[in-house]
C-alpha cells in the first residue's frame, strides 16, 4: 500500500456550513443572556429608585422595629437616645434606652441612624408602609397616670421637667417636681419626648 505525504501548505481546510451555523447561534445566544442580565440590572435599578422616591420615615422606623433594630434618634431639643426600637406608630416611637423608655415625636425626630451589630441595618424602602396606631404621648401619659409614676417631660425647645406625673387632661400634664408641694403645667402639644423609668415600665 503506498502512502503519500502532503506538505502543510498544501492541505485543503474544507468548509462545515453546520460548524458555523452552530458557533453563529451561540454567539447570538451569549449575545441574548448578556442583554437579558443587563435588563435585570435595569430593572432592580428602576424598582429601587421607585421604592426610594416613596420611602418614608414612619415606614422606615416600622421596619426597624420589627427587626428591633438598635438606633441612635436625634430629636429637634437636643436629645439623642440609643437604644432599642420597641415600636413605632404615625405620631409615636419607643426606644428601650439604659434604664428607662423613651417615648418620642415622630415629627420632632431629626436623624435616625442604626448601629453597627443590629442585624440588617439598611433602611428598607418600605415607604408604603406605615404606622396605623394613632398614639401620641397624650395617650401614653393618660395610661401611665393611674400609678403616678416620676418621670421626665421634654419640650421642643429642649426644657425639661422632672417628677411625679400628677393628672393628665384634655391639653395639658401636672408634674409635681421633687420635693415641691405645688405642680407644673406642660401643654401636651410642646412636648417632644417623655421619659419613663424601665422599673415603672415593667412593673
Amino acid at each position: 500500500m503506498l502512502t503519500f505525504f502532503l506538505p502543510a501548505s498544501h492541505l485543503v481546510w474544507l468548509y462545515d456550513p453546520v460548524a458555523e451555523a452552530d458557533f453563529g447561534f451561540e454567539a447570538l445566544a451569549d449575545t441574548w443572556r448578556g442583554d437579558e442580565a443587563a435588563g435585570a440590572r435595569r430593572r432592580e435599578r428602576w424598582l429601587a429608585r421607585q421604592a426610594a422616591e416613596d420611602l418614608s420615615l414612619v415606614g422606615v422606623l416600622v421596619s426597624h422595629a420589627e427587626k428591633g433594630s438598635i438606633v441612635a434618634v436625634s430629636t429637634c431639643s437636643g436629645g439623642r437616645h440609643v437604644g432599642r426600637l420597641l415600636a413605632a406608630g404615625s405620631q409615636l416611637l419607643t426606644l428601650e434606652v439604659t434604664g428607662a423608655h423613651a417615648y418620642l415625636r415622630v415629627d420632632a425626630i431629626e436623624t435616625v441612624r442604626p448601629l453597627p451589630g443590629s442585624g440588617d441595618n439598611s433602611l428598607e424602602p418600605r415607604g408604603h408602609r406605615g404606622g396605623a396606631d394613632p398614639i401620641g404621648l397624650g395617650e401614653v401619659l393618660e395610661l401611665l397616670v393611674e400609678d403616678r409614676p416620676d418621670l421626665t417631660l421634654v419640650t421642643t425647645s429642649g426644657e425639661t421637667l422632672a417628677g411625679e406625673l400628677v393628672s393628665v387632661g384634655r391639653d395639658v400634664a401636672l408634674v409635681r417636681p421633687a420635693g415641691q408641694q405645688v405642680v407644673a403645667y406642660a401643654p401636651l402639644a410642646s412636648l417632644s419626648e417623655v421619659l419613663v423609668p424601665a422599673s415603672t415600665v415593667s412593673g
